[in-house]
């Protein structure tokens, strides 16, 4: 009875997961820019002050459902402290699954891994670089305005591994613009 129920849950399963493949993989490419804030506080903001930031990317369609590519940049500054000022740039490779929950809402869910890099720009450690390995994870609401436009409005978390692990929640605010791959890229991207 239990190899009976195995094998029915994973021929249901296999269906639903060859149903869910793309056919049409890198056939477009959505491009976002968006206005980022740090909104949690622990104890790395006794130290740190985060200011309004910058990120963009890069989502298409993947094999089962999208790949997402990000470049994110924050500046931070000390609170007085004989620390240095820095800069995180952060890149970052996503993947995940979009939700259409009507006609001009969506609903993307995912999680990745990057590099956090902090470049720090004070006189006395100026051009200094430390980098260190993150993972995120983040929800995104998009609503279309138009045929190629859309507004999102995400959510993210980051933890960066720092000797002391560093939690970072984040709210994002910015325009999507939809449009087809161009031939030689998504003959690179194959």
């Amino acid at each position: 009875m239990k190899r009976i129920l195995f094998l029915l849950i994973f021929s249901i399963s296999s269906e639903q997961l060859i149903g869910a493949i793309h056919n049409n993989q890198f056939d477009s490419l959505s491009i976002s820019i968006q206005l980022i804030q740090n909104v949690n506080r622990n104890i790395f903001h006794k130290f740190y002050e985060p200011r309004n930031g910058i990120r963009t990317s890069i989502t298409t369609p993947f094999y089962w459902g999208d790949v997402q590519a990000s470049l994110q940049v924050l500046p931070y500054s000390n609170k007085g402290q004989n620390y240095a000022d820095f800069t995180g740039i952060q890149p970052n490779l996503k993947w995940g699954k979009q939700l259409y929950l009507s006609e001009r809402l969506s609903w993307f869910n995912g999680g990745g891994i990057g590099w956090h890099i902090f470049y720090f720009s004070d006189k006395v450690v100026a051009g200094q670089i430390e980098s260190e390995l993150s993972t995120s994870y983040m929800s995104q609401l998009n609503y279309l305005v138009h045929k190629k436009i859309s507004l999102s409005l995400e959510i993210s978390k980051d933890t960066i591994f720092t000797y002391k692990k560093i939690d970072l929640v984040y709210i994002s605010f910015g325009i999507n613009y939809l449009t087809k791959t161009p031939g030689w890229m998504k003959l690179f991207l194959k």
